[in-house]
C-alpha cells in the first residue's frame, strides 16, 4: 500500500524486494490499521512468508514456528498475545 508519504508499508514491512526472502513472519491485523491480508509487505502483495492474523488467531496459541521456548502466551498477560517472557510488556 502505498502512504501518502510516498513510502510504501504493509502489515510487517515497507518493501519486501530486496531480493530476501521472508518465512514464518506475523503481523496483527487488528492494531496495525492494515486489514487485507494480502498487504503484509506494501511491495509485492501476498508475500508468501507473511500472515496477517487477527486477535483471537493470536490468542488461541502461538503461531507455527514461535518457539515457546522464547515465546510465552498467557490469558493474563499481554491481552492473551504473544510475548517475550525476558522482555515483558508493561502491566
Amino acid at each position: 500500500m502505498k502512504h501518502a508519504s510516498g513510502f510504501v508499508r504493509g502489515g510487517l514491512i515497507g518493501d519486501d524486494g530486496c531480493g530476501r526472502n521472508i518465512s514464518g513472519g506475523y503481523w496483527h491485523l487488528d492494531s496495525s490499521g492494515i486489514r487485507k491480508k494480502s498487504e503484509g509487505a506494501g511491495a509485492p502483495k501476498d508475500d508468501p512468508g507473511i500472515t496477517g492474523l487477527t486477535t483471537e488467531q493470536f490468542q488461541s496459541g502461538l503461531p507455527a514456528g514461535f518457539d515457546p521456548g522464547v515465546w510465552g502466551e498467557n490469558a493474563n498477560i499481554n491481552g492473551g498475545l504473544p510475548y517475550l517472557p525476558t522482555n515483558p510488556p508493561p502491566k
